[in-house]
């Protein structure tokens, strides 16, 4: 009989459209600098006509990753990066979406991790 300890982790990187209200989720193994760039060009080819697209973001270390920095430094880059104070996760639009979907998930009856990715993601 499989038994779980009832714990599966689930590791989103996502952002938010302030002005549509639209999404974009990746479900990640890790949160990471490689995660990063590829939310940040996820979100370069959902707006392909926009000339220059603004993401605010908290300060995570692996947001200034060296590997993040060389991607944004392209001359072709269309994302602009604006990092948020430290310790003001209420000016970050995503942890607010983050907090709804982490009480009504929690509460749902043996919602399996991969079953929430699936319909996420």
């Amino acid at each position: 009989m499989e038994q779980s300890n009832g714990r599966d982790r689930l590791n989103i990187h996502g952002a938010i459209n302030l002005e549509t209200g639209r999404t974009i989720m990746k479900d990640v193994l890790t949160v990471d600098a490689t995660s990063t760039v590829l939310l940040l060009m996820a979100i370069e080819a959902m707006y392909p006509g926009m000339r220059l697209i603004h993401v605010f973001l908290d300060n995570a270390k692996y947001h200034h990753a060296k590997w993040a920095q060389a991607w944004l430094a392209r001359p072709d880059c269309r994302i602009k990066l604006h990092f948020i104070p430290a310790y003001c996760p209420h000016l970050n639009p995503i942890e607010r979406l983050w907090g709804l979907m982490h009480r009504h998930t929690t509460t749902t009856n043996a919602t399996q991790a991969s079953e929430i990715s699936a319909r996420l993601c």
